[in-house]
């Protein structure tokens, strides 16, 4: 990947890892190439997840994924909908929509991990 390519992820998720698991990921979204990369530490891409992958989703924005939970939210601004990932392998487990004008984000309830938030903007 370019350095002008990197200027155009806008929004990046790091997944740290636990004691004695696989080093650090990063997950970033690309919102005009509708992608998401995954890079290791060293910033080289992994995989890549496009935009039908994410179930036709357009302008991915803000991912959302933390150690232990086995998933990354993606929160899709123009297809209004929100796309949740397998953190592993990158597969879609679902797609949630409709979810409002513009999603910016979405994040599951601590307590209810089957509900999730999501915060729009439009």
């Amino acid at each position: 990947m370019r350095a002008t390519r990197l200027a155009a992820v806008i929004a990046c998720l790091v997944l740290q890892p636990l004691a004695g698991q696989r080093p650090v990921e990063v997950w970033a979204a690309d919102q005009n190439g509708n992608l998401l990369y995954v890079l290791d530490s060293e910033g080289r891409v992994l995989r890549t997840v496009d935009s039908t992958t994410l179930g036709n989703a357009r302008r991915p924005h803000m991912l959302w994924g933390v150690a232990g939970d086995p998933y990354v939210y993606s929160a899709n601004t123009v297809s209004n909908s929100v796309t949740v990932l397998d953190r592993a392998g990158g597969a879609v487990r679902a797609v949630i929509a409709p979810v409002g004008k513009s999603p910016h984000a979405a994040q599951p309830n601590p307590a209810r991990p089957d509900r999730v938030y999501v915060t729009n903007i439009g």
